[in-house]
């Protein structure tokens, strides 16, 4: 057997058990073993060094832990070997958005975008970024777009209630919000929002019957608010 062939046997055979050691990390993380199957993923990556699942699947896990920093390193690590890797970049915005690094979390959205333009998570997390940057009107245009991809979404219809509120319009976020909670009927935020603006509206009746729903949902702040006036729910 030639060198050529013993090589080409050796790559064989390290992406077999590059894929073996992945298949045990998903097991695990499927369990919510999660420093098991980190430990799975790295020796799928120490097999095969270019394997970019077990990159990514290490930062899916260090955001589980919620350690963002490492994720981020594993995400650009398997965007190292495969370049248009979509999901990595989304990953890797939402990583960079939960430590509040808003330019670099709009920054790889927008390349999700330029890598699939049919992506309405990654529109979806270009208007929750500029909704927290108080940036309504560029938050409804990227909701808007999303709902375009996604007209079936609750959250996206929440989410768009959420940046009409902040601008004043009432009752065409409450058209929202409603289409949520008829899109989801266990969507706690939607209905906690319902309460917020028949309170704006003071209608207390309707305030009150959609704050318990959210409550009963497990709605921590519908619960904190019912509790704190002595409600119950």
């Amino acid at each position: 057997m030639n060198k050529y062939c013993v090589l080409i046997l050796m790559l064989i055979a390290a992406a077999v058990n590059a894929d073996n050691f992945f298949a045990d990390g998903i097991e695990a993380y499927q369990k919510g073993m999660v420093i098991q199957a980190i430990s799975h993923f790295e020796k799928s990556v120490k097999k095969n060094p270019r394997f970019a699942e077990g990159y990514y699947n290490l930062g899916v896990c260090h955001v589980k832990l919620g350690d963002y920093d490492k994720a981020i390193i594993y995400y650009n690590r398997a965007i190292a070997v495969k370049k248009d890797y979509h999901e990595a970049y989304l990953n890797k915005a939402i990583a960079y958005r939960r430590k509040g690094y808003y330019n670099q979390a709009v920054e790889s959205y927008l390349k999700v975008v330029e890598l699939d333009p049919g992506s309405s998570a990654a529109y979806k997390g270009l208007g929750g970024v500029y909704h927290i940057l108080k940036e309504y009107d560029e938050a409804l245009a990227y909701y808007r777009k999303a709902l375009e991809l996604d007209p079936n979404s609750a959250d996206i219809n929440n989410n768009i209630g959420a940046s009409l509120y902040a601008k004043g319009f009432i009752e065409l976020a409450l058209n929202h919000y409603l289409k949520a909670v008829d899109l989801d009927k266990n969507h706690a935020d939607a209905y906690y929002n319902i309460g917020i603006v028949y309170e704006t509206m003071k209608q207390r009746d309707k305030n009150l019957f959609y704050t318990k729903k959210a409550a009963r949902l497990g709605h921590k702040e519908a619960q904190h608010y019912l509790n704190r006036k002595k409600i119950k729910w």
